[in-house]
């Protein structure tokens, strides 16, 4: 079991890819081709730049998303605390733990998603009983999932930081039999 993800920091800000402008470049092109000219030698023109287009958005479907900002320490789940950036925060100043844990690297967010997702759309809010809130991004892998910190979670809960719905949504336990069936077993 590998308790440390990697923490990743968003770019703040509006943010468009490089290929993305050429795509919506040639897609304004090939409206002004169409919409311009009725001849045959602009109809060519207007077949290659849909064919630009066509092959940059499905070259675009097996890709991972672009990685909008940067890699910055680590999450470290410890049985008495989290460690963040090389900083220990101990259960005992640990109010409540939230977590926002659906995001793996290589899967699709959706069906329609084009891209594989980077994992990074993770987050996790600590907050502290000085009343101070942490928030940070992190990433999970087919490797690195919370849900493989069940020992860790379910003490978590049991030190009354992590909700029962926040812990079994972090292990991703739906099945309302199974739901029962856990409930029994860390009853015990």
């Amino acid at each position: 079991m590998n308790n440390a993800f990697k923490i990743f920091e968003k770019k703040k800000g509006f943010y468009i890819s490089v290929k993305s402008f050429i795509i919506i470049f040639l897609l304004i092109v090939l409206l002004m081709i169409y919409f311009g000219f009725s001849n045959n030698e602009n109809l060519y023109l207007f077949w290659i730049f849909l064919s630009l287009v066509l092959l940059m958005s499905y070259n675009n479907h097996f890709k991972y998303e672009e990685k909008i900002g940067k890699f910055d320490g680590e999450l470290i789940f410890l049985t008495n605390g989290i460690k963040i950036k090389n900083k220990e925060y101990n259960l005992e100043k640990i109010q409540k733990i939230e977590f926002i844990s659906y995001d793996i690297e290589g899967y699709r967010r959706s069906p329609r998603s084009a891209q594989l997702s980077n994992g990074l759309d993770n987050e996790i809010k600590i907050f502290l009983k000085d009343k101070q809130i942490l928030k940070y991004n992190f990433q999970q892998t087919e490797k690195h999932k919370i849900k493989y910190l069940k020992d860790i979670l379910i003490h978590y809960h049991k030190e009354k930081v992590l909700s029962w719905l926040g812990l079994i949504d972090a292990l991703n336990i739906q099945d309302y039999d199974e739901i029962q069936e856990f409930k029994k077993t860390i009853s015990n």
